[in-house]
């Protein structure tokens, strides 16, 4: 092999630049660092593919003509190469593994692939294992869910909003909308990001700690048995760094004897602006040792994930065992190689559905036009494969539990499923997934007393009117705040009218007021919105009134003799809603969501079941032809008697459409002349509600 002339030329200086360094300094930093790893860097961009695995023969022959340098070897695999520096000892390796795709041709968001692919669950393992080996030897579409070891089940939000988010591909277009989209979501849910955009300097790295969330989008490089694993910051060698980081580099301890390095030289791809392309530089790179010499210790049930190839295989075990070390609960990493781009449209579809950002924010959204609201891991890495991300069929996105966890990482954010208000015992109930950490609730921006906090369901106390009793309902768990429920209420009149013989009748007029969680919601993630099954009671500042008046005359004849019997109903009342130990003078009332089709996007309706228990009632009496009077006291008929459950059609404004039936029957709500019926009327004018289902509301 011929080398480049200035090759030979960098090569021949690095001797000469070494003995001078040597023999003026008491420890030996030489320059010939700087100098020998842009050789290594200039060699791997001259070759016309960018220097990849196919490379990895010649790359390592030029390695081992560096005097400089000593034990170069290569992978198994082809995708590392290794060496150390003579005079020092220090590490130097290559990592060959990233694949070097096209940039998109925009930097717009990224499409949602047409096909999807799922884990093949065997032995409660998912269908790729960390060495990047497929169980099944098919790659195929899979309808069951991937398994997850049942410790998820625990979902906890971290108990620090600190998040840090890392990374080395900052200029890269295939993940610039990755960035912006955890700048956005993380900061509008309430989290402090100190370090925004990269940042992964050795610096920066050296004062992690106390975070909820770290997330360091990143190269790696695999052990071998004298060098140990590695992560790519984002600084570039300097010719000074043996001054800056020496001790790092070569495992030096202010107290106790030397140990393993912190840092070590590593050559990788990087997205160049100028080029348009995939360049080689050389970085440093942290080891285990430097987290567990620098790092402090993660919040409760924090999440670490660090999005770069292998880093939950095998090799990487001990940056997993430092991770857990410094309290992480939940790692998240890549049993094997993954593609960058690949890996930022699978962590940007993660983080939103950690998140669930509105539906104008989201990224990945789903056909049935509704946002989702937040999930938690489990369910957000079932959603991976439904999208065609998460998995390719040599590496899977796995999620390993810190076995010395007492709680663990499972939401980023509460989620409201539904609520309810149970009016007998002025209670709202909501339905989701919090937490066990006490937070609060609030309706129309009043916050609730005396809640009773469950991780998946929240009793609170609920005003019957005025602030706090309808309106937006919002979990907020540490300072992040849940999707949003909406308590919609409706105030609106039924004139139920029965006619008897004659001027006999009897009228009731009910002011009825009641409050329903009417939003459509999603029970499972990625699957459609249910209707609501949801039913209310009638709220306590509902209210009636009845009347009864007329009268009718009934004459028989027997034989020359006619009978005269007069009938005449009188009185009326009130009507209270019902509340416990009531049984007289009350409106007995239900009302419930329609679970059918067409599906909800064109449709809804309640169903109302209206009556009246009314034991007092009003007052008749019948006189006979001889002007004997027999009093006597007769109930208050309701509507359900005579047409059952009444149907509430609702437009997609919530707004109950104005509506009246009528029947004739042979029932009657008092005495009167045999033979003869009664004419029943329900009415009602359209009824427009307080606080509609917000459409753009995530579900």
């Amino acid at each position: 092999m011929t080398w480049p002339t200035s090759h030979v030329r960098t090569i021949a200086l690095l001797a000469a630049a070494f003995a001078l360094e040597c023999a003026s300094l008491p420890r030996c930093y030489s320059a010939t660092h700087k100098q020998v790893l842009d050789a290594i860097t200039a060699k791997l961009n001259s070759f016309p593919d960018g220097g990849t695995k196919a490379d990895s023969a010649e790359i390592l022959k030029f390695l081992r003509a560096i005097p400089e340098l000593t034990g170069a070897q290569i992978s198994s695999d082809s995708s590392a190469i290794w060496a150390s520096f003579t005079a020092d000892g220090r590490s130097v390796a290559i990592d060959l593994s990233q694949p070097a795709p096209a940039p998109p041709a925009t930097s717009a968001l990224p499409a949602t692939p047409p096909a999807y692919f799922r884990w093949s669950p065997r032995h409660g393992q998912p269908a790729i294992t960390p060495g990047g080996r497929l169980v099944d030897t098919a790659f195929e579409l899979r309808q069951q869910a991937p398994q997850f070891p049942q410790a998820l089940a625990t979902q906890e939000i971290p108990n620090s909003s600190q998040v840090r988010i890392l990374t080395v591909f900052l200029e890269y277009p295939g993940t610039t909308v990755l960035y912006q989209k955890l700048l956005t979501w993380l900061t509008n849910e309430g989290y402090q990001l100190p370090t925004v955009y990269g940042a992964a300097t050795v610096g920066d790295l050296k004062n992690v700690g106390g975070d909820g969330v770290l997330y360091f989008d990143s190269h790696s490089v695999a052990a071998t048995d004298k060098h140990p694993p590695g992560i790519w910051t984002t600084e570039q060698v300097a010719d000074d760094a043996g001054e800056l980081y020496g001790d790092d580099l070569d495992g030096v301890n202010k107290a106790g004897p030397k140990g393993p390095s912190r840092l070590f030289y590593q050559d990788a791809k990087t997205w160049s602006t100028t080029l348009k392309n995939w360049t080689f530089e050389a970085h440093y790179a942290i080891t285990p040792d430097f987290i567990n010499t620098y790092w402090q210790n993660f919040a409760d049930n924090s999440l670490v994930y660090i999005s770069a190839c292998q880093l939950a295989g095998p090799a990487f075990q001990p940056f997993v065992n430092a991770f857990f070390a410094k309290n992480a609960s939940v790692y998240l990493g890549w049993s094997s190689y993954v593609d960058a781009e690949f890996a930022a449209n699978t962590d940007l579809l993660l983080f939103e559905r950690l998140i669930g950002p509105s539906r104008n924010d989201e990224v990945y959204p789903e056909a049935d036009g509704f946002a989702q609201r937040p999930f938690p891991l489990q369910d957000a890495l079932q959603d991976e494969a439904l999208h065609g991300l998460g998995a390719t069929p040599y590496a899977a996105l796995t999620p390993l539990i810190n076995p010395n966890a007492k709680t663990l990482f499972g939401l980023l954010a509460p989620t409201i499923k539904n609520v309810a208000a149970d009016e007998y015992l002025d209670q709202l109930e909501i339905w989701g997934i919090f937490g066990d950490v006490a937070g609060t609730v609030t309706v129309g921006n009043k916050e609730l007393q005396g809640c009773q906090w469950g991780d998946s369901v929240i009793t609170c106390n609920l005003p019957e009117s005025g602030d706090g009793s309808e309106g937006e309902v919002v979990v907020t768990v540490q300072g992040h705040k849940s999707n949003a429920a909406m308590l919609t209420s409706w105030r609106g009149s039924f004139h139920f009218t029965v006619k008897g013989a004659d001027s006999l009748t009897q009228d009731v007029v009910y002011n009825l007021h009641f409050r329903i969680d009417l939003r459509q919601f999603r029970a499972v993630i990625h699957n459609p919105p249910l209707e609501p099954i949801t039913g209310a009671l009638l709220a306590k500042d509902a209210q009636g009134k009845y009347t009864c008046s007329g009268t009718a005359t009934q004459t028989t004849s027997v034989g020359e003799t006619t009978y005269t019997m007069t009938f005449k109903w009188d009185g009326g009342g009130g009507l209270a809603a019902p509340i416990p130990g009531t049984t007289d003078n009350y409106i007995n009332f239900t009302i419930g969501a329609y679970t059918g089709t067409p599906p909800p996007s064109s449709h809804n309706r309640l169903d109302l079941h209206l009556d009246t228990g009314a034991s007092q009632g009003c007052a008749y009496t019948v006189t006979d032809s001889s002007g004997t009077v027999e009093p006597g006291t007769m109930s208050v008929m309701g509507p359900f008697p005579y047409f059952g459950l009444i149907s509430l059609s609702l437009d997609e404004s919530a707004v109950i459409a104005a509506g009246n039936f009528n029947v004739s029957s042979l029932q009657t709500a008092g005495p009167q002349p045999s033979g003869t019926g009664t004419q029943a009327t329900v009415a009602w004018q359209s009824i427009k509600p307080e606080y509609p289902p917000d459409p753009n509301s995530a579900r």
